[in-house]
């Protein structure tokens, strides 16, 4: 018999928030590469204030995000996606499944990008319709 998937699934698998959980990704991996290129001084000065301003508001995110998950989840995750820990390893050291440490990532993914991308989250029925 099939495990009943919970709501977070539900939800993942609409098309405009996978898109978002996408874009989510994609602005981690930017906010790391800025970040260590920053430390390097390897910006040119004319892109150095738009890249500060996507660091600041990503900071921004996070820390919403930390205010409202729970502070041990939050850290499994964030190790994760900002630090480069791998998830057999946050496993091991937290005495978790491996399957529970991705199924945290993909909700730390979700509810980051449902403070980046709010409008996509929003707007995840069919043909563009409000999702109530």
């Amino acid at each position: 018999m099939k495990k009943p998937r919970t709501l977070w699934e539900k939800k993942k698998d609409k098309p405009l928030i996978k898109a978002a959980m996408t874009l989510t990704k994609c602005d981690v991996q930017k906010f790391n590469q800025y970040i260590i290129l920053l430390n390097q001084s390897q910006i040119p000065d004319a892109e150095k204030e738009n890249i500060i301003l996507f660091i600041g508001k990503m900071r921004d995110a996070l820390q919403t995000l930390k205010d409202s998950f729970d502070e041990y989840r939050f850290c499994i995750s964030y190790s994760h996606f900002f630090d480069g820990d791998k998830c057999h390893d946050l496993a091991r050291d937290n005495y978790l499944d491996k399957s529970t440490v991705v199924k945290r990532n993909q909700q730390f993914i979700l509810a980051l990008s449902e403070i980046l991308y709010p409008d996509l989250h929003f707007y995840n029925g069919k043909d563009g319709a409000k999702d109530d």
